[in-house]
C-alpha cells in the first residue's frame, strides 16, 4: 500500500525499471508517493512494472525509451511532462554488462557498453535538465557500481563505464548546484538481479 511520505506527488523517472535495480527502485519511489515513469528499452517489461506499482495503489505510467539515443531520451522527458506535468527525480540506471578483460573486449562490445551505460546516463541528465531548470529544482541520481571503485575480472568496459560516470556526474553537480539541482552518483555492490545472474552465468560458462 503506498505510504505517501517523502515523494508524495514528487514525479520521477527511472530508466531501466522493467527489471532489478530498476523496477525495485521505481517500486519503492511509488511507496513513497512519487509518480513514476517506468522507462525501458523493453516496454512490456516497464509495462509490468507499472502492474506492480498499481497493486499497491501507486500511479505509473510506462515508456519505452533508448537510452543511448538522444531523440529517445527527450521524448522519454516530454511524455513525462505530458503525463504528470513536470519532472522532479531523475533516476539514470538503465545499463548492461559484457565480459571481457582489457585484451580481448571486442570493439563492438566496448561501443554498446559506452552508449548504453554512459551515454545514456549523459543523454538521460541532458533530456531532464533543461525542465528541472525551469522549475528551478531537480534531483538526478546516476548509477555507477562498486566497479568503478575497485576491479573484478573480466569487466573491462562495464568498469570504465561505471567509472566515467561518476566523474560525470561530478562535472555535472557543480555546474548545476547553484541553479537548484542535486546530481549524485551511487555505487552499489552485487545485488541479485537478472543482470548479475546472467554475469555470473558467463564466468561459469
Amino acid at each position: 500500500m503506498v505510504q505517501e511520505t517523502r515523494l508524495k506527488d514528487k514525479v520521477a523517472i527511472v530508466t531501466g525499471s522493467g527489471s532489478g535495480i530498476g523496477r525495485a527502485a521505481a517500486i519503492h519511489f511509488a511507496s513513497q508517493g512519487a509518480k513514476v515513469v517506468c522507462a525501458d528499452i523493453d516496454l512490456e517489461s516497464a509495462s509490468k512494472t507499472v502492474a506492480l506499482i498499481s497493486s499497491i495503489k501507486g500511479l505509473a505510467h510506462s515508456v519505452r525509451a533508448d537510452v543511448s539515443n538522444q531523440q529517445s531520451s527527450l521524448r522519454m522527458v516530454a511524455e513525462t511532462i505530458e503525463q504528470f506535468g513536470k519532472v522532479e527525480i531523475l533516476y539514470a540506471n538503465a545499463g548492461i554488462h559484457l565480459p571481457g578483460s582489457l585484451a580481448n573486449t571486442r570493439l563492438q562490445d566496448w561501443e554498446q557498453v559506452m552508449s548504453i551505460n554512459l551515454a545514456g546516463v549523459w543523454l538521460s541528465n541532458q533530456a531532464v535538465i533543461p525542465q528541472m531548470l525551469n522549475q528551478g529544482y531537480g534531483s538526478i541520481i546516476n548509477q555507477s557500481s562498486i566497479s568503478a571503485l575497485c576491479g573484478f575480472p573480466g569487466s573491462a568496459a562495464y568498469a570504465a563505464s561505471k567509472g566515467a560516470i561518476v566523474s560525470l556526474t561530478r562535472q555535472a553537480a557543480v555546474e548545476y548546484a547553484k541553479r537548484g539541482i542535486r546530481i549524485n552518483a551511487i555505487c552499489p555492490g552485487a545485488i541479485n538481479t537478472p543482470l548479475l545472474a546472467k554475469r555470473y552465468e558467463q564466468r561459469m560458462d
